[in-house]
């Protein structure tokens, strides 16, 4: 009953998208108001278009992981509270994603990004002057080009240094091993878009680049949705089942082997962005145009590297895995194994005990 009220309101919010997008065109259907204006859409329109967009893809994967994954992965009562500490810290970060993509609404909306294409100083400043020059000041923070790309600067850099600290605090929390490579591939995925958002800014803006910087955007967001689905609190049903502290070696393989997967096509594409954006840049300069097929194909050359390196990581580590997992099984079968630093009796040995 609630999945399907769910997906109703995900489809009236579709069709309502539709909508939206018309209204949005037909703001940069109106006469400008000088021959010299470039006709454009609303800004205010753009960001509305975008955040419904981003409302519905959200509510969209949401839905699609509670239907896979009715319950987060937990294990033990201990890696329940770590989940739960995580989870306070990951709604706030979550927030500002999303506040600095809607920023980059109106960063496309003023045509922001084709002014003060420098970094980290706009122009020769820091700060512009003429950032309130608009009345009333309000207006500014929406369609003044130096105080709305000023915005998507400080926003950009917040939400990086927000996941930084969201990363950092893994280390001191008891968590599942899955949510410790979640988040550090949301880190690399933060760093990997502030990386695209500068290339684009100092190259002009080119339409690939562009792209990619909004797709990163939509990866940020996909991210952090998983995250936050991951880390909420289980059922009671499942909560009366925990022990209060369990680690099996199956459990740690399996999350290493999940992180070793998405870890792989994440450095692909960060080895792969990172050379086709220098061969971007170096197209721009006639001299150095020679080099530019060579870096993109460095760039495809170190993707593969990358992947097939983690996939074979990943192959071994499961093989390695697998062969100790059998001596184990078969020492304490057979005879005695080790239980924390201590001698216990094999299974075989402990039912001819139970039997005699």
């Amino acid at each position: 009953m609630r999945l399907g009220l769910r997906l109703s309101a995900l489809f009236a919010l579709g069709a309502g998208q539709g909508l939206i997008g018309w209204w949005m065109v037909k703001s940069g259907l109106e006469e400008p108001a000088s021959e010299y204006v470039e006709p454009r859409v609303s800004p205010y329109r753009l960001a509305a278009h975008l955040t419904s967009a981003f409302v519905i893809y959200s509510g969209l994967f949401w839905t699609a992981l509670s239907v896979v994954m009715p319950e987060p992965p937990a294990e033990s009562l201990a890696w329940v509270q770590g989940a739960a500490k995580l989870k306070r810290l990951a709604i706030p970060v979550s927030l500002i994603v999303g506040i600095t993509a809607l920023s980059g609404a109106f960063v496309a909306g003023n045509d922001a990004g084709r002014a003060y294409n420098t970094f980290p100083k706009m122009g020769d400043v820091w700060v512009p002057d003429n950032i309130f020059e608009l009345k009333p000041t309000i207006r500014n923070f929406f369609e003044n080009t130096s105080m709305v790309q000023l915005d998507h600067r400080i926003l950009a850099t917040t939400t990086l240094i927000s996941i930084c600290g969201l990363w950092w605090s893994t280390k001191k929390l008891d968590i599942h091993p899955a949510i410790r490579t979640l988040v550090g591939a949301t880190f690399g995925m933060a760093a990997l878009q502030v990386t695209l958002g500068v290339s684009t800014l100092l190259s002009y803006v080119p339409v690939s680049l562009g792209t990619a910087h909004q797709a990163g955007a939509l990866t940020l967001l996909t991210l952090m949705l998983l995250l936050n689905h991951t880390v909420r609190r289980p059922s009671m049903s499942l909560l009366k089942t925990l022990p209060q502290v369990t680690k099996t070696a199956w459990t740690v393989m399996l999350a290493a082997l999940a992180g070793m997967a998405l870890a792989a096509p994440l450095l692909g594409m960060m080895g792969f962005s990172f050379l086709a954006t220098l061969t971007l840049l170096f197209i721009t300069s006639p001299l150095l145009l020679i080099f530019s097929p060579l870096l993109l194909f460095a760039g495809l050359v170190l993707m593969g590297a990358l992947v097939g390196f983690a996939i074979a990581a990943t192959m071994a580590f499961a093989g390695v895995s697998t062969l100790a997992w059998m001596y184990r099984e078969i020492r304490g079968s057979l005879g005695f194994g080790s239980r924390r630093g201590q001698l216990v009796p094999g299974r075989y040995l402990q039912q001819t005990i139970q039997e005699k």
